[in-house]
């Protein structure tokens, strides 16, 4: 029954999240048409700044859901948690926002844009991405895995019909009214996030709680270190290539870089499911999940790869003929991380913190390809595909050292 319960809800999870993401896709398609190439290379450049300053997000979204799986297991009330935290999150915001203060003019100068209220905006969309971690977190460790894509889905068949009604219909298409849209649907989706548990808060501040509580214990400072995985694999060539290249180059290869993430999206909402069915231990679980994930960011991949110039012609247009060159690199890029991923949620809910150190020696190898081997994005696309590449081989060897230690162990106390 629940190996029945997984797979149901992991083909919903697919269906409704990749329904999603190829409503985001249109959205792209649609803002590349209609956007300047600056205005298009600023909006998905700051999406993906904010892929890295929402790293803290990463790290307590993960380490919620296992504070939450916990507390759930052990029939305690998560309610005090859940305000606790968003009391204490709040000190974290306001440092946030005087940091935003502090570098305005450094973002304006590297993004090449004077409007303040657009990095503001973008302010408001991160801690808001940040804060919905909490309800979310509670659906996982509730086991409500569908829900959240469904309600993922919901918000962006609403922010595509918004889109098109302003841009089409009262052409009023603008980055100022794209980032408004975006940032009133990012406060509706956090907010319908909430309703699927409400019934299940058990209300009311435990004092002797209070006085006891901390948001971290001595494992978060290695899920923060590992929540460096994914933003770094899959928003640093974005950055870089906004940085350094033309808004039209820059815009080509956001292009081709938003097209191979489809090999991660595809499966994102698996990763949760597989890593609250390792808190349980649950192996029949977590060896159907990562099944799922492989073949389908294997065949995911092989599709690309193959049809991408012609997916790019047919969607995008003759204004981004040559996107098409960095996609080899790049899609082979998503699927290793998309491997490593499985294997490192694994092993950190396992508390086997040791890959972390192998995680940072890739991160190292990237930057040495890219002060010394980085002239133009064909370079760029390649680093992050051997980056990715070192990375799997390094994940593995360490999945396999620590197998063959556990079996030392078990052997040395069974004699």
């Amino acid at each position: 029954m629940i190996k029945n319960k997984i797979l149901s809800d992991s083909i919903l999870i697919i269906f409704f999240s990749n329904t999603a993401n190829l409503i985001n896709m249109i959205i792209q398609v649609i803002l590349s048409r209609t956007l300047s190439y600056s205005d298009f290379s600023l909006y998905y450049s700051l999406i993906a700044l904010i892929g890295y300053l929402i790293i803290p997000s990463a790290t307590i979204g993960m380490y919620l859901q296992k504070q939450f799986f916990t507390l759930i297991n052990d029939n305690k009330g998560i309610y005090s948690f859940l305000l606790l935290s968003t009391n204490k999150l709040i000190f974290f915001f306001i440092c946030i926002f005087l940091i935003f203060l502090l570098f305005s003019d450094v973002l304006k100068t590297s993004f090449n844009h004077n409007n303040l209220y657009v990095f503001f905006n973008f302010y408001l969309v991160l801690i808001l991405t940040i804060y919905m971690n909490w309800p979310i977190s509670i659906n996982n460790a509730f086991k409500f895995y569908k829900i959240n894509s469904i309600l993922y889905f919901t918000s962006s068949v609403l922010r595509l019909f918004f889109i098109v009604l302003l841009f089409y219909f009262f052409n009023k298409g603008t980055l100022i009214s794209i980032i408004n849209i975006n940032l009133f649907f990012i406060f509706l989706l956090t907010f319908l996030y909430f309703l699927p548990f409400r019934n299940k808060l058990n209300k009311g501040l435990n004092s002797e709680y209070k006085s006891n509580f901390k948001i971290l214990d001595g494992d978060f400072k290695f899920y923060a270190l590992h929540s460096f995985l994914i933003p770094f694999i899959l928003s640093s060539d974005i950055i870089l290539a906004k940085i350094f290249f033309s808004p039209e180059y820059a815009s080509k290869y956001i292009v081709a870089a938003s097209l191979s993430k489809i090999i991660y999206f595809i499966i994102s909402g698996l990763y949760a499911m597989i890593f609250n069915e390792s808190l349980g231990f649950s192996k029949k679980n977590i060896l159907l999940i990562t099944i799922i994930i492989f073949i389908l960011s294997t065949l995911t991949t092989i599709f690309i790869i193959y049809f991408g110039k012609n997916i790019i012609e047919l969607i995008y247009g003759d204004k981004f003929i040559g996107s098409h060159q960095y996609l080899a690199f790049l899609c082979g890029a998503v699927f290793m991380v998309s491997l490593s991923k499985i294997v490192c949620d694994i092993l950190i809910s396992r508390k086997k913190f040791g890959f972390i150190k192998y995680q940072f020696l890739a991160y190292c190898f990237f930057i040495y390809l890219t002060i010394y081997h980085f002239d133009n994005l064909i370079d760029l696309s390649r680093n992050i595909f051997l980056t990715s590449v070192s990375l799997l081989i390094f994940i593995i060897f360490f999945f396999i050292k620590n197998y063959y230690n556990n079996i030392k162990i078990l052997i040395f106390n069974k004699y």
